[in-house]
């Protein structure tokens, strides 16, 4: 029975990367009634939680159907979502991250210290590192927006702005993403 595998062609399978992932979601709540009523950091957020194939994807919008049907929200915003996928997305290791594990693993991965992040300097590695430490609590901790300025000594607009800048580039920048998937790593282990 080896020897008939063998015999194949051989390809790695790797998971789908997040811009991939993004536009599963999109494709899978583009025809359902309630996509309307979806902000489009849901879809970032499902897309960033579910790292390792469509099905758990799929899996995440339709719990997310199920719930949106329960409750009639007028709008799925960010927290709507987290607490509807609470059980499924909370099995990811990400989701128990705090604010300072994700400080400390920016902070390492771009050279920097974890007060640099939280000072008022402006210099673009710096301010670069603060927006994608930034990004990282809002998509991957149960933390409110206000606190996470907080811990930056930020204020609320700054953390949206941090996350809308990071969120946009994701869209066209590689390299981006993969820095973002190095820290990720870092943080899990």
């Amino acid at each position: 029975m080896r020897t008939r595998f063998t015999w194949g062609l051989t390809v790695n399978i790797m998971p789908p990367d997040y811009e991939l992932r993004l536009k599963i979601v999109k494709n899978k709540i583009a025809g359902h009634e309630v996509s309307k009523l979806i902000a489009p950091e849901v879809l970032e957020y499902i897309a960033n939680n579910c790292e390792n194939d469509v099905r758990h994807l799929e899996g995440a919008i339709n719990r997310l159907y199920a719930v949106t049907a329960m409750y009639s929200p007028k709008e799925i915003n960010l927290e709507f979502a987290k607490d509807a996928l609470k059980d499924y997305i909370g099995s990811s290791v990400y989701i128990t991250n705090n604010i300072q594990k994700i400080q400390k693993a920016v902070a390492e991965y771009y050279d920097l210290t974890v007060e640099s992040l939280k000072s008022k300097k402006r210099t673009a590695i710096i301010n670069h590192a603060r927006q994608v430490a930034i990004y990282l609590c809002k998509m991957t901790t149960e933390e409110t927006l206000d606190k996470i300025g907080l811990e930056f000594n930020r204020d609320h607009a700054t953390v949206i702005h941090a996350c809308d800048k990071i969120g946009e580039s994701l869209k066209k920048d590689e390299e981006l993403r993969e820095e973002i998937n190095k820290i990720k790593d870092k943080i899990m282990n």
